[in-house]
Protein backbone atom coordinates (compact mmCIF):
# COMPACT_ATOMS: atom_id res chain seq x y z
CA UNK A 1 0.00 0.00 0.00
CA UNK A 2 1.38 3.53 -1.04
CA UNK A 3 1.04 5.76 1.96
CA UNK A 4 0.28 9.68 1.05
CA UNK A 5 0.35 12.43 3.27
CA UNK A 6 -1.87 15.81 1.73
CA UNK A 7 -0.93 19.34 2.59
CA UNK A 8 -3.95 21.54 2.14
CA UNK A 9 -5.45 24.75 4.02
CA UNK A 10 -8.49 23.19 4.39
CA UNK A 11 -10.38 20.16 3.87
CA UNK A 12 -13.90 21.25 3.42
CA UNK A 13 -15.11 21.37 0.11
CA UNK A 14 -17.65 24.38 1.22
CA UNK A 15 -14.12 26.37 1.24
CA UNK A 16 -13.40 26.11 -1.97
CA UNK A 17 -12.28 24.56 -5.36
CA UNK A 18 -9.01 22.55 -4.17
CA UNK A 19 -10.79 21.59 -1.60
CA UNK A 20 -13.97 20.17 -3.51
CA UNK A 21 -11.05 18.60 -5.36
CA UNK A 22 -8.97 17.11 -2.51
CA UNK A 23 -11.82 15.18 -0.91
CA UNK A 24 -13.34 14.12 -4.18
CA UNK A 25 -10.20 12.27 -4.29
CA UNK A 26 -10.29 11.10 -0.80
CA UNK A 27 -13.82 9.72 -1.36
CA UNK A 28 -12.79 7.52 -5.03
CA UNK A 29 -9.68 6.11 -4.53
CA UNK A 30 -9.23 2.75 -3.69
CA UNK A 31 -8.15 3.02 -0.44
CA UNK A 32 -7.09 -0.58 -0.57
CA UNK A 33 -4.03 0.66 -2.93
CA UNK A 34 -3.85 4.25 -1.54
CA UNK A 35 -3.63 5.17 2.03
CA UNK A 36 -4.31 8.73 2.63
CA UNK A 37 -3.77 11.31 5.70
CA UNK A 38 -3.67 14.92 5.74
CA UNK A 39 -2.29 18.13 7.14
CA UNK A 40 -4.36 21.10 7.58
CA UNK A 41 -3.93 24.82 8.04
CA UNK A 42 -7.78 25.34 9.57
CA UNK A 43 -10.31 23.90 11.67
CA UNK A 44 -11.97 21.38 10.39
CA UNK A 45 -15.91 20.70 10.59
CA UNK A 46 -16.83 17.91 12.43
CA UNK A 47 -18.29 16.05 9.68
CA UNK A 48 -15.04 16.42 8.13
CA UNK A 49 -13.17 15.12 10.82
CA UNK A 50 -15.63 12.13 11.53
CA UNK A 51 -15.66 10.96 7.74
CA UNK A 52 -11.81 10.65 7.54
CA UNK A 53 -10.97 9.08 10.90
CA UNK A 54 -13.83 6.33 10.82
CA UNK A 55 -12.13 5.35 7.37
CA UNK A 56 -8.80 4.98 8.63
CA UNK A 57 -7.03 8.25 8.15
CA UNK A 58 -5.67 10.93 9.93
CA UNK A 59 -5.69 14.70 10.46
CA UNK A 60 -2.58 16.91 11.76
CA UNK A 61 -3.80 20.83 12.43
CA UNK A 62 -0.92 23.15 12.80
CA UNK A 63 -0.68 26.74 11.54
CA UNK A 64 2.16 28.15 8.58
CA UNK A 65 1.75 31.95 9.94
CA UNK A 66 4.88 31.31 12.91
CA UNK A 67 7.69 29.58 10.60
CA UNK A 68 10.11 28.35 12.80
CA UNK A 69 6.85 26.79 14.98
CA UNK A 70 5.98 25.13 11.30
CA UNK A 71 9.48 24.10 10.91
CA UNK A 72 9.56 22.37 14.37
CA UNK A 73 5.86 20.88 13.60
CA UNK A 74 7.09 19.22 10.31
CA UNK A 75 10.38 17.84 12.27
CA UNK A 76 8.62 16.62 14.89
CA UNK A 77 6.04 14.74 12.85
CA UNK A 78 7.89 13.74 10.27
CA UNK A 79 10.37 11.94 13.25
CA UNK A 80 7.56 9.88 14.20
CA UNK A 81 5.63 9.33 10.86
CA UNK A 82 8.52 8.82 8.53
CA UNK A 83 6.68 5.96 6.79
CA UNK A 84 5.12 7.90 3.69
CA UNK A 85 6.02 7.28 0.41
CA UNK A 86 4.84 11.15 -0.88
CA UNK A 87 3.99 14.17 0.56
CA UNK A 88 1.46 16.14 -1.90
CA UNK A 89 1.04 19.86 -1.27
CA UNK A 90 -2.13 21.57 -2.46
CA UNK A 91 -1.39 24.53 -0.31
CA UNK A 92 0.69 27.61 -0.62
CA UNK A 93 2.41 27.49 2.44
CA UNK A 94 6.35 27.52 2.86
CA UNK A 95 6.69 24.10 1.46
CA UNK A 96 10.55 24.38 1.51
CA UNK A 97 10.41 24.38 4.82
CA UNK A 98 9.68 20.42 5.50
CA UNK A 99 10.44 19.49 2.07
CA UNK A 100 14.07 18.54 2.19
CA UNK A 101 13.18 17.55 5.49
CA UNK A 102 10.97 14.66 3.96
CA UNK A 103 14.30 13.90 1.61
CA UNK A 104 15.86 13.09 4.49
CA UNK A 105 13.85 10.44 5.31
CA UNK A 106 13.32 9.51 1.57
CA UNK A 107 9.85 10.62 1.21
CA UNK A 108 9.31 11.41 -2.52
CA UNK A 109 7.71 15.31 -2.63
CA UNK A 110 4.48 16.60 -4.73
CA UNK A 111 4.25 20.53 -5.45
CA UNK A 112 0.82 20.62 -6.66
CA UNK A 113 -0.51 24.13 -8.54
CA UNK A 114 -4.03 24.83 -8.86
CA UNK A 115 -3.66 28.61 -9.84
CA UNK A 116 -2.87 30.89 -12.99
CA UNK A 117 -1.49 34.25 -12.87
CA UNK A 118 -2.05 35.36 -9.28
CA UNK A 119 -1.76 38.97 -8.15
CA UNK A 120 1.55 40.54 -6.13
CA UNK A 121 -0.05 43.12 -5.03
CA UNK A 122 -0.40 42.60 -1.46
CA UNK A 123 1.88 41.16 0.94
CA UNK A 124 -0.12 37.43 1.10
CA UNK A 125 0.45 37.67 -2.50
CA UNK A 126 4.17 38.43 -2.61
CA UNK A 127 4.55 35.37 0.30
CA UNK A 128 2.81 32.99 -1.10
CA UNK A 129 4.31 33.73 -4.86
CA UNK A 130 7.83 33.56 -2.80
CA UNK A 131 6.80 30.20 -1.40
CA UNK A 132 5.95 29.20 -5.05
CA UNK A 133 9.86 29.97 -5.96
CA UNK A 134 11.36 28.42 -3.36
CA UNK A 135 9.62 25.22 -3.43
CA UNK A 136 10.12 24.38 -6.70
CA UNK A 137 13.97 23.84 -5.92
CA UNK A 138 13.10 21.03 -3.19
CA UNK A 139 10.06 19.17 -5.02
CA UNK A 140 10.72 16.03 -6.88
CA UNK A 141 7.32 16.29 -8.64
CA UNK A 142 4.95 19.20 -9.97
CA UNK A 143 1.46 18.36 -10.87
CA UNK A 144 -1.06 21.25 -11.69
CA UNK A 145 -4.03 21.66 -12.94
CA UNK A 146 -3.45 22.73 -16.33
CA UNK A 147 -0.03 23.35 -17.82
CA UNK A 148 -0.72 27.07 -17.48
CA UNK A 149 -1.02 26.49 -14.07
CA UNK A 150 2.34 24.57 -13.80
CA UNK A 151 3.70 26.96 -15.66
CA UNK A 152 3.02 30.04 -13.87
CA UNK A 153 4.17 28.93 -9.90
CA UNK A 154 7.27 26.77 -11.58
CA UNK A 155 8.17 27.93 -14.51
CA UNK A 156 8.64 26.46 -18.15
CA UNK A 157 10.99 24.79 -18.00
CA UNK A 158 10.23 22.89 -15.12
CA UNK A 159 6.43 22.57 -16.92
CA UNK A 160 8.26 20.75 -20.08
CA UNK A 161 10.17 18.26 -17.55
CA UNK A 162 9.31 14.96 -17.36
CA UNK A 163 8.87 15.48 -13.57
CA UNK A 164 5.52 17.66 -14.70
CA UNK A 165 2.02 16.02 -14.91
CA UNK A 166 -1.13 17.37 -15.61
CA UNK A 167 -3.78 16.41 -12.81
CA UNK A 168 -7.86 16.96 -14.73
CA UNK A 169 -9.62 18.17 -12.11
CA UNK A 170 -12.61 15.57 -12.06
CA UNK A 171 -16.19 15.99 -11.11
CA UNK A 172 -19.15 13.44 -10.44
CA UNK A 173 -20.39 14.13 -13.62
CA UNK A 174 -23.83 12.52 -13.53
CA UNK A 175 -24.28 14.11 -9.89
CA UNK A 176 -24.00 17.38 -12.17
CA UNK A 177 -26.28 16.40 -14.73
CA UNK A 178 -28.97 18.73 -15.51
CA UNK A 179 -32.29 17.76 -13.64
CA UNK A 180 -35.57 19.38 -15.72
CA UNK A 181 -37.71 18.11 -11.79
CA UNK A 182 -34.79 19.61 -9.69
CA UNK A 183 -35.27 22.94 -11.76
CA UNK A 184 -38.60 23.32 -10.61
CA UNK A 185 -38.33 22.26 -7.50
CA UNK A 186 -35.01 24.91 -6.50
CA UNK A 187 -37.55 27.52 -8.22
CA UNK A 188 -40.87 26.97 -6.39
CA UNK A 189 -38.17 26.71 -3.19
CA UNK A 190 -37.10 29.98 -3.93
CA UNK A 191 -40.63 31.28 -5.07
CA UNK A 192 -39.32 32.23 -8.62
CA UNK A 193 -41.12 32.18 -11.36
CA UNK A 194 -40.69 29.84 -14.41
CA UNK A 195 -39.98 33.01 -16.76
CA UNK A 196 -37.33 34.44 -14.70
CA UNK A 197 -33.90 34.38 -15.75
CA UNK A 198 -31.47 32.95 -13.31
CA UNK A 199 -27.75 34.21 -13.55
CA UNK A 200 -25.66 32.64 -11.29
CA UNK A 201 -22.24 32.74 -10.06
CA UNK A 202 -20.40 29.95 -7.53
CA UNK A 203 -17.46 30.53 -5.56
CA UNK A 204 -15.81 32.29 -2.86
CA UNK A 205 -16.94 35.78 -2.27
CA UNK A 206 -13.64 37.57 -2.88
CA UNK A 207 -11.20 39.43 -5.66
CA UNK A 208 -10.30 36.59 -7.03
CA UNK A 209 -13.59 35.14 -7.98
CA UNK A 210 -14.60 38.98 -8.97
CA UNK A 211 -17.99 39.21 -7.89
CA UNK A 212 -18.05 43.26 -7.85
CA UNK A 213 -17.63 43.11 -11.82
CA UNK A 214 -20.51 40.53 -11.88
CA UNK A 215 -22.78 43.07 -10.24
CA UNK A 216 -21.80 45.56 -12.83
CA UNK A 217 -22.42 42.85 -15.59
CA UNK A 218 -25.83 42.09 -13.93
CA UNK A 219 -26.82 45.73 -13.81
CA UNK A 220 -26.72 46.36 -17.56
CA UNK A 221 -28.35 42.62 -17.92
CA UNK A 222 -31.26 43.87 -16.05
CA UNK A 223 -31.75 46.45 -18.51
CA UNK A 224 -32.06 44.21 -20.93
CA UNK A 225 -34.01 41.44 -18.95
CA UNK A 226 -36.16 43.37 -16.59
CA UNK A 227 -37.44 39.49 -15.26
CA UNK A 228 -33.57 38.42 -14.17
CA UNK A 229 -32.67 37.35 -10.97
CA UNK A 230 -28.80 37.08 -10.02
CA UNK A 231 -28.16 34.33 -7.37
CA UNK A 232 -24.68 34.10 -5.60
CA UNK A 233 -23.33 30.82 -4.16
CA UNK A 234 -21.04 31.26 -1.59
CA UNK A 235 -19.42 33.55 1.19
CA UNK A 236 -16.19 35.09 1.78
CA UNK A 237 -15.00 38.65 2.58
CA UNK A 238 -16.48 40.72 -0.13
CA UNK A 239 -19.57 39.92 0.80
CA UNK A 240 -20.74 43.51 2.67
CA UNK A 241 -18.56 45.67 -0.09
CA UNK A 242 -21.08 43.57 -2.84
CA UNK A 243 -24.41 44.60 -0.22
CA UNK A 244 -23.59 47.93 -0.22
CA UNK A 245 -22.86 48.32 -4.70
CA UNK A 246 -25.87 46.15 -4.82
CA UNK A 247 -28.06 48.77 -2.54
CA UNK A 248 -26.13 51.53 -4.52
CA UNK A 249 -26.98 50.00 -8.00
CA UNK A 250 -30.92 49.63 -6.56
CA UNK A 251 -30.88 46.17 -7.41
CA UNK A 252 -31.69 44.85 -3.10
CA UNK A 253 -34.99 42.83 -4.65
CA UNK A 254 -33.00 41.24 -7.85
CA UNK A 255 -29.55 39.56 -6.41
CA UNK A 256 -30.11 36.64 -3.70
CA UNK A 257 -27.10 35.64 -1.34
CA UNK A 258 -27.52 31.77 -0.40
CA UNK A 259 -24.22 31.84 1.15
CA UNK A 260 -22.46 28.20 0.83
CA UNK A 261 -24.80 25.02 -0.50
CA UNK A 262 -23.73 21.03 -0.54
CA UNK A 263 -26.02 20.85 -3.31
CA UNK A 264 -24.87 22.95 -5.87
CA UNK A 265 -26.07 20.89 -8.78
CA UNK A 266 -29.52 21.44 -8.05
CA UNK A 267 -28.85 25.01 -8.07
CA UNK A 268 -27.11 24.53 -11.14
CA UNK A 269 -29.95 23.26 -12.49
CA UNK A 270 -32.32 26.12 -11.51
CA UNK A 271 -29.97 28.57 -13.38
CA UNK A 272 -30.36 30.29 -17.04
CA UNK A 273 -26.45 31.45 -17.34
CA UNK A 274 -23.15 30.92 -15.55
CA UNK A 275 -20.83 34.10 -15.19
CA UNK A 276 -17.68 33.65 -13.97
CA UNK A 277 -15.14 36.86 -14.59
CA UNK A 278 -12.31 35.24 -12.38
CA UNK A 279 -9.34 37.73 -12.00
CA UNK A 280 -7.44 34.72 -12.03
CA UNK A 281 -7.89 31.28 -11.96
CA UNK A 282 -6.16 27.94 -11.97
CA UNK A 283 -8.71 26.08 -13.82
CA UNK A 284 -12.49 26.55 -12.34
CA UNK A 285 -13.98 23.30 -10.93
CA UNK A 286 -17.19 25.22 -10.72
CA UNK A 287 -17.29 25.81 -14.33
CA UNK A 288 -16.60 22.73 -15.49
CA UNK A 289 -19.46 21.40 -13.44
CA UNK A 290 -21.68 24.33 -14.57
CA UNK A 291 -20.86 23.42 -18.74
CA UNK A 292 -22.21 19.38 -17.20
CA UNK A 293 -25.28 20.93 -16.72
CA UNK A 294 -25.54 22.40 -19.73
CA UNK A 295 -25.44 26.19 -19.01
CA UNK A 296 -24.52 28.82 -21.11
CA UNK A 297 -21.18 30.05 -19.19
CA UNK A 298 -19.53 33.77 -20.08
CA UNK A 299 -15.71 34.11 -18.54
CA UNK A 300 -13.35 36.21 -18.48
CA UNK A 301 -10.05 35.40 -20.49
CA UNK A 302 -7.65 34.52 -17.50
CA UNK A 303 -9.76 30.82 -18.09
CA UNK A 304 -7.27 28.53 -19.65
CA UNK A 305 -8.27 26.68 -22.36
CA UNK A 306 -8.53 23.53 -20.77
CA UNK A 307 -11.65 24.60 -18.93
CA UNK A 308 -13.64 24.23 -22.31
CA UNK A 309 -14.77 20.51 -22.10
CA UNK A 310 -15.69 21.19 -25.86
CA UNK A 311 -19.88 22.01 -25.38
CA UNK A 312 -20.51 25.10 -27.34
CA UNK A 313 -21.16 26.84 -23.86
CA UNK A 314 -18.20 29.11 -23.14
CA UNK A 315 -17.41 32.51 -24.43
CA UNK A 316 -14.27 34.51 -23.18
CA UNK A 317 -14.65 38.31 -22.91
CA UNK A 318 -11.72 41.11 -21.40
CA UNK A 319 -12.06 42.46 -18.30
CA UNK A 320 -9.93 45.68 -19.04
CA UNK A 321 -11.23 45.97 -22.82
CA UNK A 322 -15.07 44.84 -22.80
CA UNK A 323 -17.32 47.22 -20.80
CA UNK A 324 -20.49 45.95 -18.90
CA UNK A 325 -22.54 46.10 -21.29
CA UNK A 326 -21.07 43.77 -23.87
CA UNK A 327 -20.81 41.33 -21.51
CA UNK A 328 -24.53 41.39 -20.89
CA UNK A 329 -25.63 41.30 -24.60
CA UNK A 330 -23.02 38.71 -24.87
CA UNK A 331 -24.18 36.94 -21.78
CA UNK A 332 -27.98 37.29 -23.77
CA UNK A 333 -26.76 35.55 -26.87
CA UNK A 334 -25.41 32.78 -25.38
CA UNK A 335 -28.72 32.22 -23.09
CA UNK A 336 -30.49 32.59 -26.51
CA UNK A 337 -28.81 30.39 -28.39
CA UNK A 338 -28.66 27.65 -25.40
CA UNK A 339 -30.68 24.85 -26.41
CA UNK A 340 -30.46 20.86 -25.08
CA UNK A 341 -29.17 20.83 -21.57
CA UNK A 342 -29.61 16.68 -21.11
CA UNK A 343 -26.77 15.60 -22.91
CA UNK A 344 -23.76 17.56 -22.16
CA UNK A 345 -22.68 15.62 -19.00
CA UNK A 346 -21.50 12.73 -21.46
CA UNK A 347 -19.13 15.43 -23.11
CA UNK A 348 -17.54 15.97 -20.00
CA UNK A 349 -17.20 12.76 -19.10
CA UNK A 350 -15.58 11.86 -22.77
CA UNK A 351 -13.20 14.55 -21.79
CA UNK A 352 -11.47 12.37 -18.75
CA UNK A 353 -13.23 15.41 -16.41
CA UNK A 354 -15.10 12.11 -14.53
CA UNK A 355 -13.76 12.15 -10.90
CA UNK A 356 -13.58 8.62 -11.03
CA UNK A 357 -11.07 9.12 -14.10
CA UNK A 358 -9.13 11.99 -12.44
CA UNK A 359 -8.90 9.07 -9.25
CA UNK A 360 -7.77 6.37 -11.29
CA UNK A 361 -4.88 8.67 -13.27
CA UNK A 362 -3.49 10.20 -9.78
CA UNK A 363 -3.64 6.18 -8.16
CA UNK A 364 -1.42 4.75 -11.25
CA UNK A 365 0.62 8.20 -11.18
CA UNK A 366 1.62 7.54 -7.48
CA UNK A 367 2.34 3.78 -8.56
CA UNK A 368 4.88 4.78 -11.61
CA UNK A 369 6.06 7.43 -9.57
CA UNK A 370 6.31 5.07 -6.52
CA UNK A 371 8.50 2.69 -8.13
CA UNK A 372 11.16 5.14 -9.51
CA UNK A 373 14.51 5.71 -8.06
Amino acid sequence: MIKVLAVSNSLDPLSGGIETFLMSLFNNIDRNIIHMDFVVHTQQPQYIIELITKRGSKIFGTSPYNVFKYRKFWKNLLKKHNDYDFIHVHSYDPAFLYLNIAKKYGIKTIVHSHTTNMPHFDLIDRICRLNQFLSHYSANYFFGCSYQAICDRFGGNVAKTNRSFIIPNGIDTEKFRFNPAMRKKIRKELQIDSDTIIIGQVGRLCYQKNQLFTVDVFYEFNLINPKSLLIFIGKGSLEEELIEKIRRFKLEEKVVFLGTKNNIQNYLSAFDGFLFPSAYEGFGIALVEAQCSGLPCLVSDVIVPECDMGCNLISKLSLKNDSPQKWAETLQEKINSSTDRLNTYEVVFSKGYDIKISSNYLQNLYLSLQSKE
